[in-house]
């Protein structure tokens, strides 16, 4: 509630007092103020009552805008919790998958033997798009994996905690691996320094990683984020393979998708998650 719409509250009028009795009354000094005597002894009696009443009604507006400034915040900085999940796989529609060249249709996601744990509520989604080997001229290769985690409380530690901690700990791990160079079985990745991201839930970054190798080449953007006990995370990756002499895709000279259009799109698809995840009232039932 803005200071504008916030109501004021004024102590009630007190109601004129009866005047004194003759007996009582003093001529006036030049303030308005009685004279000494019986009348100003009256008149000072009168306005410390009304002090006190003023004093009592100013503090408690006081009190009581305090406990309403207290009990908004309180409700805007713990916002409920989710306690499941529905299928994330609506929650990205076509109009945000299409320009990234993948089809429409999504496929959910269950990794091999749940890779979840007890106090957590697991759902992602798959999209792929494009082959190297069939039709002729230029190809591209794209895919697109979310995936949300929901930390439930387990024994000392709070959902919203358990999902800090988790966030926490995969931003350690890109930071770690910032401008490292690593050798595997098909070639060499190489991980981009991260960026941090604003207004995405309640902290999100994202990160760039790239594939050489003689069989495989790839560029992924990699989008992390936070909304209260929920971590999302959000893979957009593809190469581009260029036309050979016989006119088909040629993917030996593949060149990975590049880091702004991968970290741009993962990180849009991350904003739609986000919000559809906070707009779900199952999620929170």
């Amino acid at each position: 509630m803005g200071d504008q719409e916030r109501p004021m509250f004024l102590p009630p009028e007190e109601p004129p007092e009866d005047p004194p009795p003759e007996h009582l009354t003093e001529p006036q000094e030049a303030d308005g103020e009685p004279a000494a005597g019986p009348g100003r002894r009256f008149w000072l009696a009168g306005h410390a009552r009304r002090m006190r009443f003023v004093a009592a009604a100013t503090a408690a507006v006081v009190v009581l805008g305090g406990l309403l400034w207290l009990t908004a915040n309180v409700h805007r900085a713990e916002p409920p919790a989710f306690t499941k999940l529905a299928d994330v796989c609506p929650m990205v529609p076509a109009t945000f998958v299409q320009p990234l060249g993948l089809k429409s249709e999504a496929v959910p996601y269950a990794p091999p033997g749940g890779g979840t744990v007890p106090a957590e509520v697991f759902a992602a989604c798959n999209w792929t798009a494009g082959t190297g080997a069939a039709g002729r001229g230029a190809r591209g290769q794209r895919r697109l994996h979310v995936e949300v985690r929901v930390s439930l409380p387990r024994a000392n530690l709070s959902g919203l905690e358990a999902a800090r901690r988790q966030y926490a700990a995969a931003l350690a791990a890109a930071e770690d691996m910032a401008a490292k160079r690593l050798t595997v079985d098909t070639g060499t990745v190489e991980h981009w320094a991260v960026l941090p991201l604003r207004d995405l839930g309640d902290g999100g970054f994202a990160q760039y990683e790239q594939t050489q190798g003689d069989t495989a080449r790839a560029g992924l953007g990699r989008v992390v984020a936070r909304l209260r006990n929920a971590v999302v995370t959000v893979e957009y990756s593809g190469a581009n393979y260029p036309v050979g002499q016989n006119g088909f895709p040629d993917r030996s000279r593949a060149s990975p998708l590049d880091g702004s259009t991968a970290q741009q799109g993962a990180a849009g698809v991350a904003i739609q998650l986000t919000k559809a995840l906070a707009a779900c009232v199952v999620c929170m039932d």
